[in-house]
């Protein structure tokens, strides 16, 4: 007995038929798995100070206890050292007219 697929080829009895969105299925399942990336809006980080020692890597000294991360904004109502080596900020924002002094590690400024 002969059943023809639908592409008009001959499969005997007992074969099975080829799947033809088999290698589409495997590689959008793969794609699924692999490209879900969750990225975290950046956050408004508020210097306080609250510390006691003037370092970023501090979290007393940021409101709520969070000290930046890449991406973050920084907003400085004071003086202040960056101690966390290679970030990447948004954008830093000084509150102060008065005349605030930033020392420490270099830093990237995005401008996003």
């Amino acid at each position: 007995m002969t059943i023809h697929d639908t592409k008009r080829r001959k499969v005997s009895a007992g074969q099975s038929r080829p799947r033809i969105g088999q290698a589409a299925f495997i590689a959008a399942l793969c794609a699924a798995v692999v490209l879900p990336v969750v990225s975290v809006p950046a956050a408004n980080r508020v210097w306080t100070g609250l510390g006691g020692d003037g370092k970023w890597n501090t979290p007393a000294n940021w409101q709520n206890n969070a000290k930046p991360v890449d991406g973050d904004m920084v907003i400085l109502t004071d003086s202040s050292e960056n101690d966390i080596a290679g970030l990447s900020l948004a954008q830093i924002v000084f509150t102060t007219t008065a005349n605030q002094v930033l020392s420490g590690h270099a830093l990237t400024l995005t401008g996003a």
